[in-house]
C-alpha cells in the first residue's frame, strides 16, 4: 500500500565485484560441487538403465531396453565431460574436448547442459514402471531438479560455471639476431 514511486527509489551502486550490494553472491566452491552432484545423478541413471535393461520380459518391453540404453549413453556422456572438468590439462580430457566441440557443442554451454539434464531426467522418467518405479521416479525428480537448478544459478551468474582457460598468452614471435653481425639478416639473402 505504502509504495514508493519508481522514479524516486534510489538505485543500487554497483559494488566493485560487479553485483549489486543488496545481492548474495554464490560460493565459489558451487560449480565444483554442482559437477559432483551430477556425477552422482548420472551414477543414478546409470543404474536405473541398467536395471530396466534386465527387467526385460521378452519382445514385448523391448522399447524399455533401447530406452535403457539410451539413458546409459547420455549418462556417460555427461559423466565423461563432467569429469574432464577436474583435470582438463591431461592427454584423455583434451581428447574428449576435441569430441566434444566437433559432435556435441550444446555440451560446452552451461544451459544447454542443463537442458540436457532435464531432457535426460524425462527419459528416466520413461523407465518408470514396476517394481523399480520409486527408484526410478527418484531418479528423474533428482535429474530434472538438477537440470532446472543448473539454469537458474546459470542465469543469475554466467560467469561461474564458465571453463577458465588455462592456457597462458602467447609471446609475440621476436626473429632470431645473428650473433657474428649484430645488424645483418638473420638468413643470407644472395
Amino acid at each position: 500500500v505504502f509504495a514508493i514511486p519508481a522514479a524516486t527509489q534510489p538505485e543500487a551502486a554497483p559494488s566493485p565485484g560487479g553485483s549489486t550490494p543488496g545481492r548474495m553472491a554464490l560460493p565459489p566452491w558451487l560449480p565444483v560441487f554442482l559437477r559432483v552432484w551430477i556425477i552422482g545423478a548420472c551414477a543414478y541413471m546409470i543404474a536405473c538403465g541398467v536395471l530396466s535393461i534386465m527387467e526385460n520380459k521378452g519382445i514385448a518391453t523391448i522399447d524399455e531396453v533401447f530406452l535403457g540404453l539410451y539413458v546409459l549413453l547420455f549418462a556417460i556422456l555427461i559423466v565423461a565431460y563432467e569429469s574432464t572438468r577436474f583435470c582438463s590439462e591431461s592427454s584423455p580430457a583434451e581428447l574428449i574436448e576435441r569430441v566434444y566441440k566437433r559432435n556435441f557443442g550444446f555440451m560446452l554451454k552451461a544451459q544447454t547442459r542443463g537442458m540436457f539434464l532435464i531432457f535426460v531426467g524425462f527419459m528416466v522418467l520413461g523407465l518408470a514402471e514396476k517394481p523399480n518405479m520409486v527408484l526410478v521416479m527418484g531418479c528423474g525428480v533428482v535429474t530434472i531438479t538438477t537440470g532446472v537448478v543448473f539454469i537458474c544459478l546459470t542465469c543469475k551468474d554466467p560467469d561461474l560455471f564458465q571453463d577458465k582457460p588455462a592456457q597462458k598468452p602467447q609471446e609475440p614471435y621476436v626473429p632470431p639476431t645473428s650473433e657474428a653481425h649484430p645488424g645483418a639478416p638473420a638468413k643470407w639473402e644472395p
